[in-house]
């Protein structure tokens, strides 16, 4: 039963992953799309007929924005209490699995319920090793909702930001460094840099 819910738990934290991977993703659209709306407003600034045009626009624009921001807001929330969730079901499995692993080396206990106590242990182990590279995307995640102005992850893109050009070239290696010995590869063939 706990193996069962732990993986409901991991299902729900893959939902969650993705809906805030496609509303991030709406959010940054609209905000391209805001930005060009901003300089449309400057080239048309002696056209009253454009600027009331694009400033409706612009208000419609921006509604979508704040309510996008909200539902961003609300989903992170849930993976937080999912995630927090989820490391309690582990704990709970793992408290299971030192309980087993303990009966099994009693001297009381028989070859026929060592043999069934191994199984339990291998199924345990087998879930285990299958939510290791979820855990660690999820962990990713929620550290990035938790700390936006550090780390934040877009689909397969990882943005990294920091004072100063330096210190946010030294980040990739450490994350690269982490993320492999987790059995995740990273590439960083199309590295760009945005200054403020």
């Amino acid at each position: 039963v706990k193996l069962s819910r732990l993986c409901e738990q991991d299902k729900i934290l893959k939902d969650l992953e993705a809906r805030i991977s496609s509303l991030k993703n709406d959010k940054d659209k609209l905000e391209r799309v805001l930005d060009m709306s901003h300089q449309q407003m400057e080239q048309y600034q002696e056209q009253p007929a454009h600027i009331h045009k694009i400033a409706y626009q612009q208000r419609l624009l921006q509604e979508d924005l704040v309510t996008i921001r909200a539902q961003i807001s609300c989903v992170s929330t849930e993976m937080a209490n999912a995630w927090e969730e989820y490391n309690r079901l582990e704990e709970s499995v793992e408290q299971l699995r030192l309980v087993l692993q303990a009966h099994m080396t009693r001297s009381d206990t028989s070859q026929q319920e060592k043999a069934e106590l191994k199984r339990e242990l291998w199924r345990i182990e087998d879930v285990m090793g299958g939510l290791s590279v979820s855990k660690t995307n999820y962990k990713i995640t929620v550290d990035s909702i938790q700390n936006p102005g550090e780390i934040r992850l877009f689909a397969d893109d990882i943005v990294i930001s920091n004072e100063s050009r330096e210190q946010v070239e030294k980040r990739p290696g450490k994350w690269s460094y982490v993320l492999e010995r987790k059995g995740m590869k990273v590439r960083r063939i199309e590295t760009k840099y945005m200054l403020k």
